[in-house]
């Protein structure tokens, strides 16, 4: 990860409030296919947006997540400009999986960056009173609380009923786009115990013990599945006070490395079975995966979105 200098407190909250970028992420259940080296396998729903897990699904959820980010944006801005207000589209999104959108929806690096005056020096430019004006119009709070970082309350005054820094222009983009991961955030809860039943059913008796057998052969401690032995072993390093040392890492890798794959076959088998059940029990699901149907065809005629992002690739790449 780069070290980034220190960035005002405005932009860090209009990034956490805009990006919604696929590093938001809920699951362990697969992320064992990176220690072990292989190829995160196909998940029974990767054909709903912002549930892939695959790679190629990954990299969809990024492209619909960075186009989103970019249509939050020129909301945003339009609704500056009808206050006669200036805002620049910052789309902030981290660069790799910027890099794998853009690859996704076959954007190339462009010749130079954004040309545009940034947010922040324009901001700079301002005296209080415009500041303020400004803030309280994309934001809906003070340049003071925005400096502070929270909402500083006003004794008699009812609060704003948004989050803060989350109304105003801000808000209308938002509420105007939506975002791909707002079914995955409702449905995290339910994702999580459906995949934990199927993982500890009666059909995974066999594999579960097989893991165990075979973790056994490299590993001094116990697990029947890869999240349990990681358990095991955080729980072992949490109790043996050396900084900067894990001397139980390597039992940990080796295990994964032998017997990993094996029971994330027999594991993907079962959720791949089980999981019509899921889907249909989940109606908004359908709902969900048909509003991004027409989603890479809108994408690549908005040719303003497209420059974006090629200019981009450009700052990025350096």
């Amino acid at each position: 990860m780069t070290v980034r200098p220190a960035i005002p407190f405005h932009r860090v909250v209009l990034r956490a409030v805009l990006a919604g970028t696929a590093v938001f992420t809920f699951y362990m259940v697969l992320t064992i296919g990176g220690a072990s080296g292989q190829t995160v396998p196909a998940h029974p729903l990767d054909g709903y947006p912002g549930f892939g897990r695959s790679d190629a699904a990954s990299a969809r959820d990024n492209a619909i997540a960075l186009w989103e980010a970019y249509l939050r944006e020129v909301t945003t801005q339009s609704c500056m400009q009808r206050q006669s207000l200036y805002y620049a589209i910052e789309v902030h999104f981290p660069s790799e999986p910027m890099k794998n959108a853009a690859e996704w929806l076959d954007i190339g690096r462009g010749s130079s960056p954004p040309n545009a005056v940034t947010n922040s020096a324009h901001r700079a430019t301002l005296d209080a009173r415009d500041l303020d004006s400004h803030s309280q119009a994309l934001y809906g709070e003070t340049a003071a609380d925005m400096e502070r970082g929270s909402r500083s309350a006003t004794p008699g005054e009812a609060a704003p009923e948004h989050a803060f820094a989350s109304g105003a222009c801000v808000g209308e983009a938002s509420d105007a786009v939506g975002s791909l991961w707002d079914l995955r955030r409702d449905l995290v809860d339910a994702v999580r115990a459906f995949e934990a039943t199927v993982r500890d059913s009666a059909a995974l008796l066999e594999a579960r013990a097989q893991f165990s057998l075979c973790a056994s052969s490299v590993s001094p401690l116990p697990g029947g599945y890869p999240e349990q032995l990681r358990a095991s072993y955080d729980e072992a390093f949490a109790n043996f006070h050396v900084v900067g040392h894990d001397p139980f890492e390597s039992g940990y890798q080796a295990a994964i490395q032998k017997c990993a794959g094996d029971w994330l076959r027999s594991y993907q088998d079962a959720l791949t079975e089980a999981y019509p059940e899921f889907i249909e029990s989940h109606g908004q699901l359908a709902a969900h995966k048909e509003r991004y149907e027409d989603f890479e065809v809108r994408a690549s005629q908005d040719a303003a979105f497209r420059d974006y992002v090629a200019s981009r690739l450009f700052e990025v790449s350096g």
